[in-house]
């Protein structure tokens, strides 16, 4: 895939609505794990909402969105990736890992991820993604963490750098 035609920009009112149709498709994928179900209108609750220290991203190639991420900034340099997602289609092209270089080396600082009990899918991914060497990132941790939301979780956390 060529990784020139992807690009990533901040989710902002005129873009709000792709962003949350795709974080949609993403519980959907996750309902299995974690029992959610939709609402009478088909949309699932969602876990995290933008404002405040919580901002999102869209991945787009081209002009098609096909990726997501929401990250809290807890201060200026330190962050937590609260959802991460591309749509099946794209993944194991690489996109995923491009998605990730490129949100970890334009957000530089002390970085924790973490993925829920039974997402072995998405640990396999980070801890693929998490050791390349083309990374930005240095002192990657990964530990077992009793998350007070989720209970235990897979959780790594580095340091990123911007490249």
């Amino acid at each position: 895939m060529d990784f020139t035609e992807l690009r990533m920009i901040t989710v902002a009112k005129e873009n709000s609505e792709i962003f949350h149709r795709l974080l949609q498709c993403y519980e959907a994928e996750f309902s299995k794990i974690t029992k959610k179900i939709p609402n009478e209108d088909g949309l699932f609750p969602l876990d995290i909402q933008l404002g405040g220290s919580i901002f999102g991203l869209i991945l787009f190639c081209k002009n098609q969105p096909i990726g997501v991420a929401a990250v809290e900034s807890k201060t200026s340099n330190i962050y937590e990736g609260k959802e991460f997602y591309v749509v099946p289609s794209f993944r194991r092209l690489g996109v995923g890992a491009q998605f990730a270089y490129l949100l970890f080396s334009t957000y530089p600082g002390e970085w924790e991820i973490k993925q829920i009990d039974g997402a072995t899918d998405a640990v396999r991914f980070w801890r693929k993604t998490l050791s390349l060497a083309n990374m930005p990132l240095t002192d990657l941790k990964e530990d077992i963490f009793h998350d007070p939301y989720w209970g235990l979780v897979t959780r790594q956390r580095f340091n990123s750098t911007q490249k």
